[in-house]
């Protein structure tokens, strides 16, 4: 008996099991051959048809696997083409920051340009100012100098003319100097002094 086979399939063995013990050993012996030719045909079948299942399971799980690694492959790439890109993202980026501090760098320098010409235009109008108040400085001491000597000169005649006309007062002794010094008798002459001879006679 088979074990695995149908209860059917068993029913039939054993009826074919008692009609093969009435017949003879020779007949009993090719039944028997026959049936175990059946056998190892339903089980060279069976056998064939697990061994294409399991080819049949392989191929697919070969499938399925060669998809994966496709899938992976689509993975990778995709994953490299992003990576590249924000590669040149972080890089177009970088550039425009170096770019922009170049520009603030340039514009500071320039900044710094123009600070430095504005100071040193502010030192040179303060070094011209300077130089001004000197030179007029110079040319009020020159002046004051020179009044002073006129001053010492016309007091010097006015004591001359007292000296000479005692009885003439102060400031008839500079009516005296005015006629002298008036530009109608001497064109010539420094205006300077009237003006002075006017101031003391005030």
């Amino acid at each position: 008996m088979f074990h695995g086979l149908t209860e059917q399939k068993n029913k039939e063995e054993r009826k074919a099991n008692k009609k093969l013990r009435k017949l003879s050993e020779e007949q009993r012996m090719e039944i028997e051959n026959q049936r175990n030719d059946d056998f190892q045909m339903r089980r060279k079948l069976f056998e064939e048809e697990e061994r294409r299942k399991e080819e049949y399971k392989q191929q697919k799980m070969n499938e399925r696997k060669e998809k994966e690694r496709l899938k992976e492959i689509a993975r990778r790439k995709e994953n490299e083409q992003m990576r590249r890109e924000e590669e040149q993202r972080r890089k177009q980026k970088e550039l425009e920051e170096y770019k922009l501090r170049e520009k603030e760098e340039q514009r500071r320098k320039q900044k710094e340009q123009e600070n430095e010409k504005q100071r040193a235009e502010e030192r040179r109008l303060a070094e011209e100012m300077q130089r001004a108040e000197e030179r007029q400085r110079i040319k009020e001491m020159i002046r004051n100098e020179e009044i002073r000597k006129r001053h010492e000169l016309l007091d010097k005649e006015i004591q001359e003319l007292q000296i000479k006309f005692p009885n003439l007062t102060y400031r008839n002794c500079l009516l005296r100097l005015c006629k002298k010094y008036h530009p109608d008798k001497n064109p010539n002459i420094d205006p300077e002094y009237i003006k002075l001879i006017t101031s003391m006679m005030k």
